[in-house]
């Protein structure tokens, strides 16, 4: 309510200064923008920012106005915009990390990595591409490669929950096991908020089945749920432990909830498909099935199981 109010005198305050300038000051139609930004106004803050662009090249005002394009749901233009900055700012770190951000949250892995890198060139201490280029190479089997970078972190100063638990997960793919669960300890011991206390237990699950602790697996997913009842993938995982103790409601349950939580993502899908095949209800196997071909059509065990439930409905 304040805030609004405040806001609001910055827009009238902004609006008159520009005014006064004879709308020929490009600093007041970039403040112009931002409490229209602030408002929710995206296309009057678009005006107002391309026309200070118009006016005076500066990198904030390409900054916020690929704030107003992403909020517009329109990353093709602001990327085309960084791209333009670029061309009056080479190698403006702000404006690389702003395409590389994009790019990864478009899921083009590959672009933004390269961004990064040439953020790096830069400033080789930006903590952020280092950061991202380390999960990279993680999520391209090359723990560590990773390792390098989560290192480098912390030889930087770089102290946090998230930055532990990568490190923790890498040490465990690179088989540096004396590191792994120090790693989780520190992690744990920096948590900030639930849903990082949450990740945390459920990677220490992961890595539990990883080595084959069953019991210390159950009883971490356990927990990741405790601290976040909408952990989709502590559901999934529970499920299947739950159904090697031959617990077939519960697994199925578990399952369902974790499909619902997390339409996009494949193996709760398939795992409920698998279930319902086992227990004799093909319809909902196949539906289930479909579901996770959806989610991942390359998944060749999906394939496999729809190939063998249709030849099925075929013989009835």
């Amino acid at each position: 309510m304040f805030l609004s109010y405040f806001i609001h005198f910055a827009l009238d305050l902004a609006a008159q200064a520009t005014e006064q300038a004879h709308f020929k000051d490009w600093w007041w139609k970039v403040q112009l923008g931002k409490c229209y930004y602030r408002l929710g106004l995206y296309r009057e803050a678009e005006k107002q920012f391309r026309s200070a662009l118009n006016q005076q090249e500066m990198v904030d005002t390409y900054l916020y106005l690929a704030k107003v394009y992403q909020r517009l749901d329109q990353p093709i233009t602001a990327l085309n915009l960084f791209k333009q900055g670029l061309d009056h700012f080479p190698g403006e770190v702000t404006l690389l990390t702003g395409i590389a951000r994009i790019h990864e949250a478009m899921n083009n892995i590959t672009s933004a990595t390269e961004y990064y890198k040439d953020v790096l060139k830069q400033d080789n201490t930006h903590v952020e591409a280092i950061a991202c280029i380390g999960s990279n190479h993680f999520y391209t089997d090359q723990p560590e490669i990773a390792l390098r970078f989560y290192r480098r972190l912390l030889q930087m100063g770089v102290y946090n929950c998230q930055l532990y638990n990568n490190l923790a997960l890498c040490c465990f793919y690179a088989q540096q096991y004396d590191m792994t669960l120090s790693s989780f300890e520190r992690a744990l011991a920096l948590v900030a908020n639930d849903e990082e206390l949450a990740d945390v237990w459920y990677n220490v699950g992961h890595v539990a089945v990883g080595i084959g602790d069953l019991t210390l697996a159950y009883q971490s997913f356990k927990l990741a749920l405790a601290f976040n009842n909408d952990h989709a993938e502590a559901y999934n995982n529970l499920a299947v432990l739950e159904l090697r103790r031959g617990h077939i409601q519960q697994s199925k349950a578990l399952l369902q909830t974790a499909a619902s939580l997390a339409p996009h993502m494949y193996e709760p899908h398939f795992n409920l498909s698998i279930l319902s095949e086992k227990i004799g209800d093909l319809q909902s196997s196949y539906n289930a099935a479909q579901k996770s071909e959806d989610a991942f059509p390359e998944h060749v065990d999906t394939q496999q199981l729809l190939k063998q439930l249709r030849q099925h409905f075929s013989e009835l």
